[in-house]
């Protein structure tokens, strides 16, 4: 990257269930691999904004977009869930070079997303049924570029905005279409998808930074999941890093 350049990881969480025992999972496991950036853990006391029941997950773009007021460059966010294994500087070299950097969920876009987020963004159900959507546990962001700056700023607006990010996380919980093969809705990672090809910007192949704990443990040994920088598992598990390398 070169020079001095302002970095950070960040997350929001609520102030219960087992959503402070993750930040500080999460805090520690970046300690012990080292990492020289900045830790930025918010919640609903330390940063009030808009809930979760509000509209889900718009939260993370509130603090995202406080920590570029902050002046830092490469913003990494990642869920609660997440636990790193292994430096990530690697990692933070990708977000400088590729700008905006955020995994392949391994679903298609149109099988979580409603009409109305589709139709408010003018794609089709077929057109979004050969669209990749990516997962929202971690994204990372290069403030310092025009073209991530201005997706941003539009993300942002959907985010604050709401109508797109709104609705059920399954079909059983309220309606999302009437096609049948559509199994809910999943907020930012369907705005967030939608607005990459916009821009010009594509995500890389499921399991390449991160991967769920259970998997990690079953297949760890396998060349495509070896060098994976986080693992995920939400719940009060303890950092098993001894395991793991």
């Amino acid at each position: 990257m070169g020079g001095r350049v302002k970095i950070c990881v960040i997350n929001y969480a609520p102030t219960n269930a087992w959503f402070p025992h993750g930040q500080e999972r999460l805090k520690e496991s970046l300690r012990r691999i080292n990492f020289q950036g900045d830790i930025l853990l918010f919640n609903n006391e330390n940063f009030p904004c808009i809930t979760h029941r509000e509209i889900p997950y718009a939260f993370k773009f509130h603090v995202l977009r406080e920590v570029q007021k902050r002046n830092y460059e490469l913003v990494l966010w990642v869920d609660a869930s997440f636990w790193a294994i292994r430096n990530i500087d690697d990692l933070f070299q990708t977000i400088y070079e590729k700008k905006f950097v955020v995994q392949d969920s391994g679903y298609p876009l149109g099988q979580w997303t409603s009409n109305n987020c589709l139709e408010r963004m003018g794609v089709s159900r077929e057109e979004a049924f050969g669209m990749l959507m990516f997962s929202g546990g971690m994204m990372g962001y290069n403030f310092h570029d025009k073209q991530t700056f201005d997706f941003f700023e539009e993300f942002y607006k959907y985010a604050e905005e709401g109508h797109c990010f709104k609705g059920p996380w399954r079909r059983e919980r309220g309606f999302v279409s009437k096609d049948k093969r559509v199994l809910g809705h999943r907020h930012d990672m369907s705005v967030g998808s939608i607005l990459m090809l916009k821009y010009g910007f594509t995500m890389f192949p499921n399991n390449t930074f991160f991967n769920y704990y259970a998997w990690h443990q079953k297949y760890k040994t396998e060349m495509d999941l070896s060098q994976v920088y986080f693992v995920i598992e939400g719940g009060p598990r303890e950092l098993p890093l001894k395991e793991i390398q």
